[in-house]
């Protein structure tokens, strides 16, 4: 009865943290959209790997973690967006291919998953939101190591079955889209991710 306890609130958190569409959302999305649902499959799992290794680390006692991350947070924010930007023009790259891209195979799923894995460890955000949300939902003091185990694992369940709806969502979507509408779609992701990318860059800038 506890462990699955503690497996429901792992989930939550799993799916509070994942389920705001944010850069990582709309890179999944436009990745589906482009390749196919498992580049979007990819995609989340790389955030997962993240979240999860993140979550262990308030689990097991890691206090300084979020000082540890705000006190880089202007290198990270530079750093998550320039990637920002080159998965901008990445996806402005591609624009005007056969089909805006569909069905082709620029990356293997390692590289996105890996890319995406990379995009992850530079936003701060995660672990804030993360941290939030363990230390709301679930007493630290009273939890053994069986039952942080059941509930990271809930965490990942959680978050994955998060990315696989939109991952399958956005495939059903993809398959009704126009080859031109799809290039507009891909355009729109572009212009946002530089846009939030060169925002960022702008605040770590202005935080030095």
């Amino acid at each position: 009865m506890v462990g699955s306890f503690s497996a429901l609130t792992g989930m939550v958190v799993g799916l509070s943290v994942s389920a705001p569409i944010g850069p990582m959302g709309l890179l999944c999305i436009n990745r589906t959209l482009n390749s196919g649902w498992g580049a979007g499959i990819a995609t989340g799992a790389g955030q997962v790997t993240v979240m999860t290794g993140y979550g262990a680390l308030v689990f097991f006692g890691v206090q300084n973690l979020i000082p540890t991350v705000t006190s880089a947070q202007s290198a990270l924010n530079a750093v998550g967006g320039l990637l920002m930007i080159l998965f901008g023009l990445r996806i402005l790259a591609r624009r005007g291919s056969a089909g805006g891209g569909r069905g082709v195979a620029t990356r293997s799923l390692l590289q996105t998953y890996l890319s995406a894995a990379a995009f992850s460890l530079t936003n701060p955000v995660l672990v804030i939101l993360l941290t939030g949300a363990i230390t709301s939902l679930i007493d630290l003091g009273r939890i053994d190591r069986l039952m942080i185990c059941i509930t990271i694992a809930g965490m990942m369940i959680g978050s994955m079955s998060w990315w696989v709806a939109l991952s399958g969502a956005t495939a059903a979507l993809r398959v009704r889209l126009a080859g031109r509408m799809l290039d507009n779609v891909n355009g729109i992701a572009a212009f946002v991710l530089i846009s939030l990318g060169g925002w960022a860059i702008v605040r770590s800038a202005l935080a030095v």
